[in-house]
């Protein structure tokens, strides 16, 4: 189950695989999160973010669609700023302190389970 966890902070490409989805690339997610920072910029971020909120077929619990829906909007009213420190402080734990992703989530081999 993914949680509203997933979409804060950086990824890498093994933290994105296992997170995230399988066709997403962690720069692509992670330059969305950087020009979530700039105040004009931040409206497509934003307006990716809702999209995503909406769209997104990974998000089994409402609250995490809630969670990524707001800060769309708060990134389309020029409040993205606002995600720099918790953003930095996901990312150094998901880093540093947070088991690494299982290889069952980041490899698929066809006809083996690796769990």
């Amino acid at each position: 189950m993914t949680s509203i966890y997933n979409f804060t902070g950086y990824h890498t490409s093994a933290t994105i695989t296992a997170e995230i989805s399988s066709g997403a690339n962690a720069c692509d997610v992670n330059i969305i999160k950087i020009s979530s920072y700039i105040p004009i910029v931040a409206i497509f971020s934003g307006m990716i973010n809702i999209y995503s909120g909406i769209t997104h077929e990974r998000l089994e619990s409402p609250l995490s669609r809630v969670g990524l829906v707001a800060r769309g909007i708060l990134e389309c009213i020029g409040l993205g700023l606002l995600f720099l420190i918790p953003d930095l402080i996901v990312s150094m734990h998901r880093h540093f302190c947070a088991s690494p992703p299982s290889l069952a989530a980041t490899h698929s081999v066809k006809g083996l389970n690796l769990e």
